[in-house]
């Protein structure tokens, strides 16, 4: 039997996930919690099913707050997570997404952790499931194997943190996409510890990466101008920086190519775009042996990069988003 968990906020946001909050619901439901709270967030905007599947868990236990948001914009996932965090009262929150099947194993050791560090997240055993969430494609046992517990300046969306923390942080900028990665990183600027267990935090249910309207959308989007702009915020931040850029060095391919592909062009001339070309074309050749998807590899290595240098050089201020947000148990707006 497992350990209680006392004193914790959950935060579940989801927003058209139907397919998988049933098992995160399900996996909250195993939790031994004693004097703790679940605030549930959804901001669906294709149906209500998410909703519903969160409104009939609800009348299952009197420890669970449902918010409804309303609204529009970019960065809706920052208002959930932000509103999720004002409807809580506990000194700890575990924020996680609505596709995650819990480990409450990491739980009980995240908040012993707390007593030390100030935010703490894990690993995810990940599910990558067809477009249609019917086949499961591909199983990723460990997403970030770590042998050990290990010290971070930024996390995912997935982590638990003290109350004051997060205060004193800010809370996740409302105009912004990657709000996780920004969070955390000003968290880290702020002088906070950050650790990584290897304990696994759940199960990630999800669309693989590299499905076509899934990266399409992101296109659409433009998601890497918002980490182009936690580039520019963390310039004089070396550590964040670093970690950051090794994370994320996808893209530094094609910003390589497209900076050689100009150089050449001004000093040889059009020819070398002829040399560009062979380059792109031993590229997708190499994707193809290694058996990734040719348009995902183009997304990643030479359209992110142009959003990228977009955000970075270009994006100052960004539109907030317009929403409303509605208490459900009580049918109070809020």
């Amino acid at each position: 039997m497992n350990k209680p968990i006392n004193d914790i906020s959950i935060v579940i946001i989801a927003a058209d996930e139907e397919y998988a909050i049933q098992k995160c619901l399900e996996s909250i439901n195993r939790l031994p919690l004693i004097n703790s709270e679940i605030i549930c967030v959804d901001s669906s905007r294709i149906n209500d099913a998410t909703f519903n599947a969160m409104k009939k868990f609800s009348s299952q236990r009197d420890d669970y707050k449902l918010l409804k948001i309303i609204g529009t914009g970019n960065g809706m996932r920052s208002v959930a997570r932000n509103e999720g965090f004002k409807a809580s009262s506990k000194n700890t929150i575990f924020f996680i997404d609505g596709d995650i099947e819990i480990n409450p194993q990491f739980i009980i050791e995240a908040i012993a952790k707390l007593k030390i560090h100030d935010c703490v997240t894990g690993d995810l055993k990940e599910l990558w499931y067809d477009s249609q969430f019917e086949k499961v494609k591909k199983v990723i046992e460990r997403r970030w194997p770590i042998p050990k517990e290990q010290k971070l300046f930024f996390t995912g969306g997935i982590f638990a943190v003290k109350r004051d923390v997060l205060l004193h942080s800010g809370l996740f900028n409302e105009s912004m996409r990657c709000e996780d990665i920004e969070l955390t990183l000003r968290i880290s600027r702020l002088g906070y510890s950050i650790i990584q267990l290897p304990t696994i935090m759940g199960v990630h249910h999800t669309i693989e990466y590299s499905n076509r309207k899934r990266v399409v959308d992101f296109i659409k989007i433009q998601h890497g101008i918002y980490r182009g702009i936690i580039i520019r915020n963390n310039l004089f931040y070396p550590l964040c920086l670093f970690q950051f850029l090794k994370t994320e060095s996808s893209f530094l391919w094609g910003i390589l190519f497209y900076f050689f592909s100009l150089i050449g062009f001004l000093w040889w001339g059009p020819l070398f775009l002829f040399v560009s070309l062979i380059f792109f074309a031993l590229d997708m050749l190499y994707g193809k042996v290694k058996r990734k998807d040719w348009f995902h590899r183009i997304y990643l290595h030479y359209i992110t990069p142009v959003h990228i240098l977009k955000g970075l050089f270009f994006c100052f201020k960004l539109p907030q988003p317009d929403y409303k947000v509605q208490l459900v148990n009580t049918l109070e707006n809020c």
